[in-house]
């Protein structure tokens, strides 16, 4: 059996520059070259400020991509970023990635994202089965969400305006869906509203 050796990439003192996950990006090789299996890495989730380390818990599906606490980033970087270094280490089969792989086929609420994980640990030999789609909507109550949101205006709006509307009210539900219905999303934003009971 092959030594696995481990390597805690952070520290308490790094600076609050948001560049640790382009700086794991860029170190991926390195670190396979060095012998490095598994990649300990710090705390993704948006904490109480840009310059908490990430243990100060405020939002943990925030990675990085919601104004929140004064900040899109976290200290260590945007999602985009997160995301890109972790493909950096599926290069190298590097543990880390594969159990946030795991992580993705499991639990991601867009099953495209599933899918997409579901390829790569096959790639890496893992011994996976794909999740089934579920049916129904992806979040709860979407529709009435949508609606609500709708009802905010008073006549006609902008639909720049709307989907500005829908992001700060609810990050989550704006992320999933815009992932999910790619350039069919303000397609979807408009039949929902037309769904809705009249006045």
């Amino acid at each position: 059996m092959t030594n696995q050796t481990a390597m805690q990439y952070f520290e308490w003192y790094l600076p609050s520059d948001g560049q640790h996950w382009n700086n794991l990006a860029k170190d991926a090789q390195h670190l396979a070259d060095l012998g490095i299996s598994h990649v300990w890495m710090p705390p993704a989730f948006k904490a109480t400020n840009k310059d908490d380390v990430g243990y100060g818990v405020y939002d943990l599906f925030d990675l990085g991509e919601f104004n929140q606490k004064g900040t899109v980033r976290t200290k260590y970087g945007l999602k985009e970023e997160y995301l890109n270094a972790i493909n950096q280490l599926k290069k190298f089969k590097c543990r880390q990635s594969i159990d946030i792989l795991w992580r993705l086929m499991m639990n991601d609420l867009v099953y495209t994202v599933k899918e997409e994980a579901f390829r790569a640990l096959q790639a890496f030999g893992e011994d996976v089965k794909l999740p089934r789609k579920k049916k129904g909507h992806l979040i709860k109550d979407i529709n009435k969400k949508v609606i609500a949101i709708g009802n905010t205006f008073d006549g006609d709006f902008e639909i720049e305006e709307f989907k500005k509307r829908f992001q700060q009210r609810y990050p989550e539900a704006y992320d999933v869906y815009q992932y999910e219905k790619r350039k069919k999303f303000e397609e979807w934003i408009i039949n929902t509203l037309k769904s809705a009971p009249k006045k």
